[in-house]
């Protein structure tokens, strides 16, 4: 470990300036730099490490103290600011000759009182603050684990980054009081927007609420263990991050038009560079891809910046019905219910660069609210924000800017993809939500799955957002030992406890409360509270029923957590939760699908795209204007029914990506197209041709003649030309639907191609090898001008 930290200390100072020094500690390091090499040229040399030395004229040390962790911390902010190469005392004495200047942190630990403890910890960092920090970089706070007696172990690949950028390395924790006062100084002394690299062990949520009150975001990359390096080298390789184009198949939106059960699925975490550096820590990126089925994968668009080889890797491996979208907040770890207007504003006026650089169109946010989604809609302009991270609600809203509608959804349902729970919450009828007494906090203590108390608000939460309508609350408890009437107070509030909407007394025999409440209006953080009275009342769930009458689809919005254990063990069972959605009849959208069904603006375009009558779209239009969006797309729902057919397609066993259930346009034409002879039959009648023009619901079947010919059949291509008065025919074209399966042509031209050029860069890389036991590998990259600052 010790020469690992000297090699760093160098690689640091050397690739501020001029040649660039890679250095493998670990097999992401290994595999990324062969993808470096499809850039670069690579040549190997050896060299040793007082050549090393020599190379970085480096002839001052500083000595860190093995029995304090966080002097590790200390040493490589003087390897920032005065290019000393970090030593252990073993490594000093046998290297001592090559350095004329040293600084033992040993001698400050006994005079500064430093050690492991909160306190001893708080004076180190003190130190920092005052004669380290002064003279460092600020735009980021380097927060980097330095591996402290029973923590997280050592994140060593940021220290050359820190070490390049002249970055000043602490690790403080956000709940111990002295720590946390030392914390927000440095977050109110450095610039905003700015970054914060990580939080203190497993405190996420204290720290990130911090960070975003003084207008940081949290990178996540800090505290990972297995942490890719050399990200200097990434963030300076000569590459154009390569455009994401998203996955949308319009024969799917228009599907929508019809009664059922609609649901998109995405992984969390994508906020977390060091999970994106690792490819979703090793497992899920490649899961997902396995799947061939519509998902999200959260992503940090800041990687384009940081790392483009990394970024034009996903896109370049991503799967034809995988999505990305931004990861919480969008451009980095960000809570927007804890920053101010500006703060928000600052943050968003960032992300749109990297959305503008990447083509994301949508985005997970955590603790964000509606008032904080207006702003997302009026200067990131998403397709869609994907509240939540825990269970919450099945519902969504809207938010528009002047140029760009986008939908706010709330999440339906987190889990680690339990399918069997998954789909018993999916098909309840009618639309149910299930808050059990663990998932819900309370000044009650739990017992036997249950929350249990005599006085005060005994459960409360979970503060979600639903949309108007009538709903049934169903309050499931009962009482223990001697009771006395009322035996418990229920009711529903919003404004944090301000607005009581409806309340009622509980009797001691009854197992089962139930109120009846009615929204006008959206309404955000609403709970659901149960209070004692002196009785011991135990809640052990609360249902929420949808009892309105409207004709509404279902839509529902599925995260699967990355760091639930069961999934993380076992990915492969998210490939259990899509057979069993497909068992019961449920369609998966992708995340840009699902709310483009949702919009009725977009679905405005796509209604005058298939024809649909301009009386109704202008009915629609107005529902619109008088921010009837749900009454709107109602409207434009069953417009699209009444001018679209319902296409079956039944293929031979093998074809399950192209069988199915297709809604197109009246019009178009269906072509089968694949190896081997086949034939194609319409309602039961042999069709002779391989292109089927639809005039209405048909069922096409495909046969084969020769069983043992397998061949494909690309349902996907669909033909549709619109003739106007008869001899004049008119393309449609629709440029916000990029990939979708259903093509758009005109008869009279010829079909167009796009001829992309690809531009290559070469530099020369030499590769040390160095003649060691310690296996690391070193790269030089040659003829880069300049320092990194």
């Amino acid at each position: 470990m010790d020469a690992k930290l000297a090699y760093i200390s160098i690689q640091g100072i050397i690739n501020r300036c001029n040649t660039s020094l890679y250095l493998v500690l670990n097999e992401w390091d290994a595999f990324w730099l062969e993808e470096i090499g499809k850039y670069v040229s690579v040549k190997y040399v050896q060299l040793p490490i007082t050549e090393l030395i020599s190379r970085c004229n480096c002839s001052r040390a500083v000595i860190y103290d093995p029995e304090i962790p966080d002097t590790i911390n200390v040493a490589m902010g003087l390897a920032a600011l005065e290019d000393r190469v970090v030593m252990s005392p073993r490594l000093y004495e046998i290297y001592s000759a090559y350095f004329k200047d040293v600084i033992d942190l040993r001698e400050l630990t006994r005079k500064e009182g430093w050690g492991n403890t909160p306190e001893a910890r708080c004076r180190i960092y003190e130190w920092v603050h005052e004669n380290l920090w002064p003279r460092a970089e600020k735009r980021i706070i380097a927060v980097i684990a330095p591996g402290i007696p029973g923590g997280v172990p050592i994140t060593l690949g940021l220290y050359e980054y820190a070490v390049a950028l002249r970055l000043t390395p602490i690790y403080l924790s956000a709940k111990d009081p002295c720590q946390r006062s030392l914390l927000e100084k440095f977050l109110a002394e450095a610039p905003s927007p700015g970054v914060l690299t990580a939080w203190f062990e497993f405190e996420e949520g204290e720290t990130v609420s911090l960070a975003t009150k003084y207008g940081k975001i949290v990178a996540v990359m800090g505290s990972e263990p297995i942490l890719p390096g050399n990200l200097v080298i990434h963030s300076s390789m000569p590459v154009q991050p390569l455009k994401y184009t998203p996955p949308i198949r319009l024969w799917k939106i228009l599907k929508t038009a019809e009664p059922g059960i609609y649901v998109t699925v995405f992984l969390t975490d994508g906020d977390n560079l060091g999970y994106d550096l690792t490819l979703g820590w090793g497992r899920y990126w490649q899961s997902v891809n396995k799947l061939a089925r519509p998902i999200g994968f959260t992503i940090n668009p800041i990687l384009a910046e940081l790392a483009p080889v990394v970024w034009n890797y996903y896109i370049k491996t991503k799967g034809p019905l995988v999505s990305l979208l931004g990861g919480a907040g969008g451009a980095g770890y960000f809570k927007p219910l804890y920053g101010d207007v500006n703060t928000i504003e600052q943050y968003l006026r960032r992300a749109t660069r990297y959305w503008n650089i990447t083509g994301i169109l949508a985005t997970q946010i955590i603790d964000g609210g509606l008032n904080s989604h207006r702003l997302y809609a009026a200067i990131l302009r998403p397709l869609a924000v994907f509240e939540g991270y825990f269970p919450t609600s099945a519902t969504f809203t809207y938010a528009y800017s002047s140029t760009m509608p986008s939908i706010y959804v709330t999440q339906s349902y987190t889990s680690n993809a339990d399918a069997d729970k998954i789909i018993e919450f999916l098909t309840q009828l009618p639309t149910a939500l299930v808050f059990n007494a663990v998932s819900l906090p309370g000044f009650g203590s739990l017992t036997d799955g249950m929350r249990c108390g005599d006085k005060g608000a005994v459960i409360f939460g979970p503060y979600i957002m639903m949309r108007p309508g009538t709903y049934t609350v169903e309050y499931i408890l009962e009482t223990r030992g001697y009771c006395e009437n009322p035996a418990a107070v229920v009711d529903v509030a919003t404004d944090l406890g301000k607005n009581i909407l409806t309340r009622k007394e509980v009797n001691c025999e009854e197992r089962k409360a139930t109120v009846r409440v009615t929204l006008t209006n959206y309404t955000d953080y609403l709970e659901f509270r149960v209070w004692g009275t002196g009785n011991e009342v135990c809640v052990k769930e609360i249902r929420v029923y949808n009892i309105t009458n409207e004709n509404m689809n279902r839509f529902y919005a599925i995260s699967i957590v990355a760091t639930a254990s069961d999934i993380y063990r076992r990915p492969d069972i998210i490939g259990t939760l899509f057979e069993k959605l497909n068992e019961h009849g449920v369609e998966v959208l992708t995340p840009e699908e699902f709310a483009i069904a949702l919009n009725p603006l977009e679905m405005t375009k796509i209604a005058r795209e298939i024809g649909v009558e301009e009386e109704e779209i202008a009915r629609a239009e107005a529902l619109i204007r008088n921010a009837k969006y749900e009454e709107a797309l109602g409207v434009l729902r069953k417009a699209i029914l009444r001018k679209t057919a319902r296409v079956i397609i039944v293929a031979p066993d093998g074809f399950t990506p192209e069988t199915g259930v297709y809604r197109v346009p009246l019009g178009a034409v269906v072509e089968v197209k694949g190896p081997g002879s086949f034939e194609i039959y319409v309602n039961g009648k042999r069709y002779t041709s391989n292109s089927v023009r639809i005039v209405g619901d048909a069922v096409i079947e495909v046969r084969q003649i020769h069983t043992k010919t397998e061949y494909l059949v690309e349902t996907a291509t669909l033909h549709h030309t619109v003739t106007l008065y008869e001899t004049i025919t008119h393309t449609i074209v629709s440029p916000i639907y990029i990939n979708h399966t259903i093509t758009f042509v005109s008869t009279a031209t010829a079909t167009p191609i796009t001829i992309t050029k690809e531009i290559t860069q070469s530099r020369n890389v030499f590769l040390l090898a160095l003649a060691t036991a310690l296996l690391i590998t070193l790269a030089f990259l040659v003829g880069r001008r300049g320092c990194t600052t």
